[in-house]
């Protein structure tokens, strides 16, 4: 009997500090990171014509701000400025920035009681791109619009100090349009890539 009350009294201490970890968070999360992307394949086409390339590793870094909406679900917003570069030879390192919506599904992990918590998640981030390409008459640079989507996986570290650390990893999509004149011919062009994104940030909690 006794045995079976200790059992009953350890679950019921365990339970609330999982559930209660959900609840602790709803604090707005400022941080930035470093982004990362391997392999993959960039595509330029236009009309019924098109041409594939690798995808030399992209570099670049972020901003990310964010605040729970419920105890499951973060919403917020990031910003990038990434470089990237195909392997055809010639080919230079361009830059893409983007603007996004950050959704996450979460589930925070208390850890050492008020002191450390583990939050595994995966996030969606999609929203507008800019990328500065080369003009599709070769004569210089143009913006070209496009959007961006991708998947993420990862998980935060968190301490009761305010700030915590963060790893993730996924598939990033982008899509970039142009548009202009060849001999005399008005052409559009676009240009998508798709390729594994892995980032390292830190956050700082505010409030």
């Amino acid at each position: 009997m006794k045995l079976a009350t200790l059992i009953l009294l350890c679950t019921a201490t365990l339970v609330p500090t999982v559930a209660t970890a959900q609840l602790v968070d709803d604090h707005l999360r400022v941080g930035g990171y470093l982004a990362l992307g391997l392999g993959g394949e960039a595509t330029a086409s236009s009309g019924s014509l098109s041409s594939s390339d690798g995808l030399d590793p992209t570099v670049g870094f972020g901003l990310r701000m964010e605040g729970g909406v419920w105890d499951y679900v973060s919403i917020g917003a990031n910003i990038e400025l990434l470089t990237m570069q195909t392997d055809a030879a010639g080919a230079e390192r361009e830059t893409v920035f983007d603007a996004d919506l950050w959704i996450r599904a979460r589930y925070l992990i208390e850890i050492s009681r008020d002191e450390l918590y583990l939050e595994p998640y995966i996030g969606m981030p999609f929203g507008l791109s800019i990328g500065v390409l080369q003009d599709i008459d070769g004569s210089g640079d143009d913006a070209w619009p496009g959007w961006n989507i991708g998947v993420l996986g990862g998980a935060y570290l968190l301490t009761n100090a305010g700030i915590g650390f963060f790893v993730e990893g996924g598939w990033r999509y982008h899509q970039l349009f142009t548009s202009g004149r060849v001999l005399g011919f008005d052409v559009d062009a676009e240009l998508s890539t798709h390729q594994f994104a892995t980032q390292i940030g830190v956050v700082l909690i505010t409030g």
